[in-house]
């Protein structure tokens, strides 16, 4: 969801709409996991080795834009390892590092490598594309 919310609110960029059956392949794929795999594995998992079609998307533009943001857990608490706790018994069964790489892709054919959040901000600022996004949509709403 961060991947998605970047390229469509910040960088104005137009997602297309997942493939129908999006939903049952990613049930499926997370079936096939261990318990252990972290956030990043899962969303790989789901998002695409899952399916091709999926992937198209995800790969190159979803995805490497939320990476960044991992440090950061679902309530926005700062991390510095991933705990992961078992579903059946609630017990904390791994503890894994962080991978906050990649390669976000925020202009078109920008193979920059960001590492955190830090160095995305700074990355989508010298693309100024933000900027552009910005001045679109308070027009828009003007």
């Amino acid at each position: 969801m961060r991947g998605v919310t970047l390229r469509s609110r910040f960088l104005c960029d137009e997602i297309p709409p997942p493939p129908d059956n999006s939903m049952d392949v990613a049930e499926a794929e997370l079936k096939k996991l261990p318990e252990t795999a972290t956030t990043r594995e899962r969303t790989e998992a789901v998002t695409v080795k899952a399916s091709a079609a999926c992937a198209a998307c995800h790969e190159s533009i979803i995805n490497p834009l939320g990476y960044p943001f991992e440090r950061f857990d679902s309530l926005a608490r700062l991390r510095s390892e991933e705990t992961i706790v078992s579903t059946k018994t609630g017990a904390v069964i791994a503890r894994s590092p962080i991978d906050t790489t990649s390669v976000p892709r925020v202009s078109e054919g920008d193979a920059s490598r960001v590492d955190g959040p830090a160095a995305l901000v700074e990355l989508v600022r010298k693309s100024g594309r933000a900027h552009g996004c910005f001045a679109r949509t308070y027009v828009r709403f003007a």
